[in-house]
């Protein structure tokens, strides 16, 4: 598995046009890219401008053909003006303990 979490920091006046943006993003490559295993969006309770994006890969290749889609330039275009911060990218290489890598649907 390849995994990669981002911490975004929103100006709140442009929280829920990004949240509504990146909703339609994230369905429209679930759909089309079968290498995603998961991208789960969660809005921080105690902060609701902090998004907390977990993106679950079957393999680095698959992370790397998601990165390629022409879609992900417009959709940085559209909304570069939503973050109060620069969002730095973590990623790993993991194994799933629960549920077991093979077990992902």
């Amino acid at each position: 598995m390849y995994i990669q979490n981002w911490d975004i920091h929103l100006k709140p006046e442009h929280r829920d046009e990004y949240i509504a943006l990146l909703i339609e993003e994230v369905r429209f490559a679930r759909e089309r890219e079968p290498g995603i295993k998961r991208f789960d969006i969660m809005q921080n309770l105690a902060e609701p401008n902090l998004i907390h994006l977990v993106e679950v890969y079957t393999d680095k290749a698959a992370w790397e053909h998601h990165r390629n889609q022409p879609y992900l330039e417009a959709f940085a275009q559209k909304t570069q003006h939503c973050y109060a911060t620069p969002n730095p990218m973590r990623f790993s290489e993991a194994r799933n303990l629960e549920p077991l890598d093979h077990e992902w649907k």
